[in-house]
């Protein structure tokens, strides 16, 4: 149980559940966080993002990219390339390729998430 909610702790918590294959504890543990009104950085949706793909359906999805375009961190690279990834596994390559083309400066790690989504896309 935890009393106080630090962000720096949550983050740490979520990222560590979604690494090591508990992606359910890490949205639980970030829907507490929300509820706790604390902001989530680029690197807790990252997580978020990468869990979600695995275990929820798009429509859910869709609705965290709606909170990170809430946020404004959608040109964020971290998110971006999250979600690129995200939309590539839910099989919506139209939508990461859409996410895709608005980065404007493309890392190694986002162009490798796009080139795999599209070959597992076919």
């Amino acid at each position: 149980e935890i009393n106080i909610w630090d962000p720096v702790i949550c983050n740490a918590m979520i990222s560590s559940y979604a690494r090591h294959g508990f992606g359910q504890d890490a949205l639980r543990l970030f829907v507490l966080t929300l509820r706790g009104n604390l902001i989530p950085t680029e690197f807790t949706l990252s997580s978020v993002l990468s869990s979600a793909s695995l275990l929820l359906p798009a429509e859910q999805g869709c609705q965290f990219h709606s909170l990170v375009v809430k946020l404004g961190l959608e040109s964020d690279l971290v998110v971006a390339s999250s979600l690129v990834e995200m939309y590539a596994k839910f099989g919506l390559i139209d939508s990461a390729m859409k996410i895709f083309a608005k980065i404007d400066v493309k890392d190694l790690i986002v162009w490798n998430t796009m080139i795999l989504g599209l070959v597992h896309n076919g």
